[in-house]
């Protein structure tokens, strides 16, 4: 019969329980998820033996579970970078988005994944776990942004072009009466544009000289044009016409030479035109009536002398012969009267 100490009691008792903690903890076994099957724009990727981890208690800032695994690219393309997004519910816990970030993956490479943190030795067995893609970048990913870029460069310099041709069109047709089309210089393909008047008219006079000499004015820009190129004519003043070139939305000075009048100018140059002969009419009938006035004063004035002619001439028939003392005091009158009028005679 062997006696059994307390001492031996104790001991059996321990190695009892440590045999079924042993036993309960290699009972245990880690929940294993997958296949994944994860769709991006280039392909397929798989995701096979994940499992979670949960993140210990002395990294409390840092978001988990943390899965690891295998990831299978079925895409057929390299990626320089891989994101995927986990949506995971460990038990007792709400659910998370955790990233698995993957670097230079190979076309069709198979590759382990996993936490290499020390502290994340908990296993999860979700009650939820998603795995989706987020973003990578690959060459047929690269090449598809280039062109989607290359695409919205072309549709917003189209929209651009569109929204240009359709203000010059608007402004065109707002200043359809003030449109011109220029002439062009003698023996010149190009002219060139100024900011101010004098300049324009000196351009004119060197027209057929170096352009570099036609650089030595600050204000000059050369603007290409030929016979017919149409400006709107904005004002004249000093020999130069300012015109507005619609196509680049701005404003210039060229001699006036070189510019015809435009409808406006025409209308304008008609009603003054008009005005002028209306006054210079106006003029005539008032100095016609001033002369025909005149006129029939001179005709009554030169009546009335005859007729005082008349009667003067008279007096001096009738008195020239006789003296004095024989004169009448009417006769004397009369002759006073002649004789002051200058008709005292035959």
């Amino acid at each position: 019969m062997v006696e059994i100490t307390s001492q031996s009691r104790a001991t059996t008792l321990a190695l009892a329980l440590f045999s079924m903690v042993f036993a309960s903890a290699q009972d245990r076994i880690q929940k294993v998820y997958g296949p994944f099957s994860v769709e991006t724009p280039d392909g397929r990727f798989e995701l096979r033996d994940v499992r979670l981890w949960e993140y210990s208690s002395l990294r409390p800032g840092f978001i988990g579970p943390r899965p690891s695994g295998l990831i299978e690219n079925q895409s057929g393309t390299a990626w320089e970078k891989l994101a995927f997004m986990a949506r995971v519910q460990c038990p007792g816990s709400s659910p998370k988005i955790v990233p698995i970030f993957l670097y230079n993956v190979g076309a069709s490479e198979s590759r382990l994944f996993k936490s290499h943190s020390s502290d994340a030795d908990n296993s999860c067995d979700a009650d939820l776990i998603e795995i989706k893609f987020d973003h990578g970048t690959n060459a047929r990913a690269t090449e598809r942004a280039a062109a989607e870029l290359r695409q919205r460069a072309a549709k917003e310099a189209a929209e651009e072009a569109a929204e240009h041709v359709a203000e010059v069109a608007a402004e065109t047709k707002e200043l359809a009466s003030k449109m011109v089309a220029l002439r062009t210089p003698g023996g010149n393909e190009t002219w060139v544009e100024t900011d101010n008047c004098p300049d324009a008219l000196r351009l004119y006079k060197i027209r057929a000289k170096a352009e570099s000499e036609i650089g030595n004015l600050g204000s000059t820009r050369i603007q290409a044009y030929a016979a017919g190129r149409k400006v709107a004519v904005l004002s004249r003043a000093e020999g130069c016409a300012e015109v507005r070139f619609i196509e680049e939305g701005k404003d210039s000075f060229i001699a006036g030479l070189l510019v015809p009048q435009s409808q406006d100018e025409r209308v304008a140059a008609g009603r003054f035109a008009k005005a002028e002969k209306d006054r210079a009419d106006r003029a005539a009938a008032q100095a016609k009536v001033q002369a025909d006035r005149e006129a029939e004063q001179r005709a009554r004035e030169a009546a009335e002398k005859a007729k005082l002619q008349t009667k003067c001439t008279g007096v001096f028939k009738a008195t020239g012969n006789k003296k004095v003392t024989d004169l009448t005091v009417v006769e004397s009158q009369q002759i006073q009267a002649c004789t002051a009028l200058g008709m005292y005679h035959q």
